[in-house]
């Protein structure tokens, strides 16, 4: 019994470790040395394409991807910042804050994303950590956290230093990551902002070139050339798309996001699998029902979806009494015979011991 109570739930990222399925691979002249690019699927994490993306590169504004992330995870929305002369007359794109102005993270928040303001990132840092070394030190713990590797931050807007890097697959990771929060969501996915004073418009053209965009930053500095994180969903699949050091950045990311969504779909697992059943010994029921908790989605191709197939693995019996939500089984899913998801089977219902009282009702 001890191989079914174990916990083995594992993630989908199992199929871009093991490389399940070609990921896409568009214009490999594309894969030149100094630019890279990746897609990923936000749900389940796993890759749809990816060319030079463990290249560690500068990645410019794109940086406040992260930045945001650690700011929500530490600040409520509704805080009051009072800007400190540390942030006015940052270099590079601005919000243009002056010292002693009064806003809210909030606001600050979407002076970062859609403005991409380096004082904003210089306020926020300082509000949420003290000071820029500290708060740099979130910022790689979280990517650490995300199992991005191979990213190093050491300031919250980007503008180059040569320990300042990630990759087109770590950045994918992060911005799937942060396009899970939902307040990151609604700012990034604001074409506009209003606070009683100003207005906010966002650089991210995405918004309003591609169908069914739904975030997330531009970035460029002179050496890290043009970068581009975006996000779509179509048909209930959303995707982030990097591009990094891209001069056609914009043309390059739709190309990739409309190869993925023409591609891949989001498939229910679960969908097709029979309920299956466990005996039941001493319990007032014969048998209970085991399912996994919840559907399991996961990025296909057609033929990938044609190939997919199950193993169950389930005990000869169970011991009453049996309590709902109990481990009872394993399930494997593969595709093309390789192994995307490990997931717990559960009793679906509680399955009380044979009382005395209840043999003798049956007796009579």
């Amino acid at each position: 019994m001890n191989r079914f109570i174990k916990a083995l739930s594992v993630l989908a990222l199992i199929l871009a470790l093991t490389g399940v399925a070609p990921t896409i691979e568009i214009n490999t002249a594309f894969a030149e040395s100094n630019s890279a690019s990746a897609v990923i699927e936000v749900s389940s994490g796993r890759f749809l394409h990816v060319a030079n993306g463990d290249q560690r590169l500068p990645m410019a504004s794109t940086t406040k991807v992260m930045t945001a992330l650690v700011v929500l995870e530490h600040c409520e929305l509704n805080e009051v910042v009072t800007v400190p002369a540390a942030a006015v007359g940052v270099e590079g794109s601005s919000m243009y804050l002056r010292k002693g102005d009064q806003r809210t993270v909030e606001e600050l928040l979407f002076g970062l994303m859609l403005r991409s303001g380096n004082d904003a990132a210089v306020c926020l840092a300082l509000h949420t950590s003290g000071n820029i070394e500290s708060f740099a030190e979130l910022m790689n713990e979280k990517a650490a956290e995300l199992g991005a590797r191979n990213t190093s931050f050491v300031n919250p807007h980007g503008l180059h230093d040569d320990n300042h890097y990630t990759t087109a697959k770590d950045l994918a990771i992060i911005s799937a990551a942060a396009m899970k929060n939902p307040d990151f969501r609604r700012i990034v996915g604001s074409k506009v902002a209003r606070f009683d004073d100003r207005v906010y418009y966002n650089k991210n053209k995405m918004l309003s070139s591609y169908e069914g965009a739904t975030g997330v930053k531009t970035g460029y500095t002179k050496v890290a050339g043009r970068c581009l994180v975006s996000s779509s969903e179509r048909n209930g699949m959303e995707i982030v798309c990097v591009v990094l050091n891209c001069y056609d950045m914009w043309e390059r990311s739709k190309t990739l996001m409309t190869q993925a969504h023409e591609t891949y779909s989001l498939v229910n697992l679960t969908e097709r699998l029979p309920l299956q059943e466990v005996d039941v010994e001493g319990g007032v029921e014969q048998n209970v029902n085991v399912s996994v908790r919840g559907p399991i989605a996961y990025p296909l191709s057609v033929k990938e979806a044609d190939s997919v197939r199950y193993e169950i693995f389930l005990p000869s019996k169970l011991i009453a009494p049996v309590k709902e939500g109990a481990v009872a089984g394993k399930i494997d899913i593969f595709v093309d015979n390789c192994l995307i998801f490990s997931e717990n089977l559960y009793t679906i219902k509680h399955v009380r011991k044979r009382s005395i009282l209840d043999w003798f009702k049956e007796l009579v």
